[in-house]
């Protein structure tokens, strides 16, 4: 493991190249360039906030906010993983010609959708905690924010890791691609993003097994 450490350290300049190509051909010929990095997010908390609000009645308190928190480290999630899952097939004609370390292709589409990961949470905290105390609004600051940077390095090595996993055994098995798709839908709506985890808890409480808990 060492060695292949080593090896992609001596391929890092060729790695930031791919990284730079990945950031061009995203925003190529576009006017609001990185600003389409966090624009998904911010419609999806809109319309989410309204449906949840209006018609499903969730009154969690600051429910905009804590549906950005969830669905930031999501996008990059689910972008990320799909995004390195096709890389080496696309990249298929460059690995043939060029020696290099075939890890290189993924990780750099797993850097360029971490690069657009840290923009949304720079905006979230600006929004949160600046504008929102310039017009007023206070949102504290609690005590567990100093767990904010270990979470972000644990969820950049699981995305590094499935991403690594996911694009290998898409070279052999090309539905890998497309059960990614269809099972990131149905999780995005069973997992606690669009929702507190302790309604699952409670939603087990009512029928008696949270026991598992």
């Amino acid at each position: 493991m060492l060695e292949e450490l080593r090896e992609l350290w001596r391929f890092r300049y060729l790695l930031r190249q791919f990284v730079i190509r990945e950031l061009k051909i995203r925003y190529k010929n576009s006017v609001f360039g990185v600003f389409w990095s966090i624009m998904p997010p911010l419609i999806s908390v809109v319309v989410y906030t309204f449906f949840f609000r209006s018609i499903v009645g969730v009154h969690t308190p600051s429910y905009s906010a804590y549906l950005l928190c969830g669905i930031i480290p999501w996008t990059f999630f689910t972008a990320a993983c799909l995004d390195s899952c096709q890389s080496l097939l696309n990249n298929f004609s460059i690995l043939r010609k060029v020696y290099m370390p075939r890890e290189i292709i993924p990780l750099a589409y797993v850097i360029s959708n971490g690069i657009h990961f840290l923009i949304g949470w720079g905006f979230y905290f600006t929004a949160f905690y600046v504008v929102a105390r310039i017009l007023g609004i206070h949102i504290p600051v609690l005590p567990t924010i100093v767990w904010f940077p270990v979470l972000i390095v644990l969820e950049a090595l699981l995305v590094t890791g499935l991403s690594l996993w996911f694009a290998a055994l898409n070279l052999f098995y090309q539905d890998v691609k497309y059960i990614l798709q269809t099972l990131f839908n149905p999780l995005f709506f069973l997992l606690p993003v669009l929702y507190p985890a302790s309604n699952i808890y409670y939603l087990l409480h009512r029928r008696g097994l949270d026991w598992a808990f």
